[in-house]
């Protein structure tokens, strides 16, 4: 597996993975990293790549936050970091909020072969927001900037159905840059999001949607009643016993539903 560091108007940008054509690019979560996917790394025997965004993991801090830290200013940084690694014909496969990134994305970058979201409710506007969002009291902490060892340590733990993996989480929301939170809470209270579920319904290839049945932060409602009809095999794939990260929680059956879908996709 190869790691490299590109440079995006002076800030540097941590990449890594096999970089072929046919790759799954992962994208993942608000104060998460790319050591998220741990498990498909060392378990899919297919081209990955992973990006962390910038304030994440070792990516560098936004010299302009209020630029970056947005699903527009992350759309961007995700759009340049394809084009310098040259990756034709890829799936991105984005958690969380790197789902809301991958959908926006989609429909800009000509090489993309098919969308795969897990944590995210495709949202129409920011109306929707309390539909598709339970009421977590630990969702607050995504949108502020400096947190404690204590409340990420929360922060983790509701993030998680099994525990396993909550070191992670929790080294990773203390390594972020504190106003990738607070810049992206000012951008969500702007209150102008793209239509995301008009993006699915347009684009040319079916989209994947998955959702860990213990997610404390998503409501599968929501989803399934936006009313797509071009989703992979018509539904929503449920992960049970998983909450908000299935790729660490159940990484078998998270494993299996990527690889059946990467075989829908380029056919084999």
């Amino acid at each position: 597996m190869n790691a490299q560091k590109l440079s995006l108007n002076g800030t540097t940008i941590y990449c890594k993975g096999n970089l072929e054509k046919n790759s799954i690019v992962f994208l993942h979560g608000n104060s998460l990293s790319s050591s998220t996917f741990q498990n498909q790394f060392h378990n899919i025997d297919l081209p990955l790549v992973a990006i962390d965004l910038p304030g994440h993991g070792d990516s560098d801090y936004a010299e302009t936050p209020e630029n970056i830290y947005s699903i527009p200013g992350y759309a961007k940084t995700v759009t340049s970091v394809i084009d310098q690694l040259k990756l034709n014909n890829f799936i991105i496969a984005g958690h969380s909020l790197g789902g809301h990134i991958a959908i926006n994305v989609a429909s800009q970058l000509k090489g993309t072969s098919g969308v795969f979201v897990f944590g995210t409710p495709p949202l129409d506007s920011v109306n929707s927001l309390g539909n598709a969002f339970l009421p977590n009291p630990l969702f607050p902490f995504l949108l502020q900037g400096t947190i404690s060892h204590e409340d990420a340590s929360r922060l983790a733990d509701s993030m998680l159905h099994i525990q396993t993996h909550k070191d992670v989480l929790k080294e990773d929301i203390m390594k972020t840059d504190p106003s990738a939170r607070s810049s992206f809470g000012a951008f969500v209270a702007q209150g102008v999001i793209a239509d995301e579920v008009a993006i699915i319904k347009k684009i040319n290839f079916t989209t994947a949607i998955i959702h860990g049945e213990k997610d404390s932060f998503i409501s599968k409602e929501y989803i399934e009643g936006v009313g797509f009809s071009n989703l992979w095999k018509n539904k929503v794939h449920q992960i049970d016993d998983s909450g908000h990260c299935p790729q660490m929680e159940q990484p078998e059956a998270f494993n299996e539903l990527l690889i059946e879908y990467y075989k829908f996709i380029f056919g084999h």
